[in-house]
């Protein structure tokens, strides 16, 4: 007597074979949740059969006589249903990509910063002395430069340019996270690259939101990465491999671009852009509660009353 041995989609495997009574054969599906609809399939054509663990997995296994029988079964109902169940849709991927609420914040963010540089442009040095980041003084203990620096810009062109970047990642990472929770997460990123900056002995002085730019930047490549790195475990293509890396990549070539142009701070862009990661991956877990209002608006507020604490101890404890 010949001994069968039918493995998923009904074809031998020495990986799923396993000694047998000399009259029968078994079935292996290749994913267990399979077990069940082949078993309605059997019971549907009356084919008699039973289940048996083999290796820690369950099989069917009927007897030769039905084998062939069942092998045409499993077979019919694999191609019926080999498009079932349906890939999941992302519900991310309907999002919109600007929100009102996120669009309210990039320009609530942009006016704030454009005029607080008019109120500064009439007396400069009144707001450069105890607003601009100093490394010595900041360890000296004036820490609301590691805030108030952020706010201030040298011209024009200058608050231009990071308003503009500012306004984009606010609204586009908004969208995503929540508007309070990107805002939180701007103030985030460029307190900490303030903080590396001193950490690092840094004794230049500085200005200028291109931190929070950066920092942002960060956010976005850490949190695309993050993405990336979940589909790759779950698909095997070869873009799926590579996906992961991209956002890295776009990050580094922004930096290089823009990041390093003559004049810049370059130890405070990648001070920035290094601080978004922990504060990108932070913000992960927060992406299921974007739309809550009450946290939205919490940690909007929080991220001004921040501001409006370092600037109050710039005018009031500064020597």
């Amino acid at each position: 007597m010949q001994r069968h041995q039918v493995a998923s989609a009904c074809v031998a495997s020495e990986e799923h074979w396993e000694p047998l009574p000399e009259d029968d054969a078994t079935f292996w599906p290749p994913d267990p949740v399979q077990l069940k609809p082949w078993m309605a399939v059997l019971a549907a054509r009356k084919l008699p059969f039973h289940t048996a663990w083999r290796r820690g997995r369950q099989a069917l296994v009927l007897s030769l006589e039905h084998a062939p029988a069942a092998a045409r079964e499993i077979a019919a109902w694999q191609r019926a249903n080999e498009a079932w169940p349906p890939p999941q849709e992302n519900p991310r991927s309907k999002a919109p990509l600007v929100t009102d609420s996120s669009a309210t914040a990039a320009a609530a963010v942009v006016a704030a910063l454009s005029a607080l540089h008019i109120r500064v442009s009439q007396s400069p040095e009144f707001w450069y002395r105890p607003g601009a980041w100093d490394g010595a003084r900041v360890r000296a203990g004036e820490w609301w430069r590691l805030i108030t620096c952020l706010t201030l810009h040298a011209d024009q062109a200058h608050l231009f340019a990071n308003v503009a970047w500012l306004a984009a990642l606010l609204a586009l990472l908004g969208a995503e996270l929540g508007a309070g929770v990107t805002v939180f997460a701007m103030l985030a990123t460029g307190l900490l690259g303030s903080l590396a900056m001193t950490g690092l002995g840094a004794w230049h002085q500085s200005i200028g939101a291109s931190t929070m730019v950066f920092g942002l930047i960060g956010v976005l490549c850490t949190v695309r990465t993050w993405d990336g790195v979940q589909r790759r475990l779950r698909t095997h293509c070869t873009f799926a491999q590579i996906l992961p890396w991209i956002p890295l990549l776009a990050g580094a070539a922004n930096f290089a671009l823009y990041g390093t142009s003559p004049g810049s701070d370059v130890l405070a862009h990648v001070c920035g852009l290094l601080a978004g990661i922990p504060v990108g991956l932070a913000t992960i877990p927060l992406r299921r509660h974007a739309s809550r209002f009450w946290l939205q608006t919490l940690l909007a507020l929080l991220a001004a009353a921040t501001v409006l604490l370092a600037w109050h101890s710039a005018f009031h404890i500064a020597p």
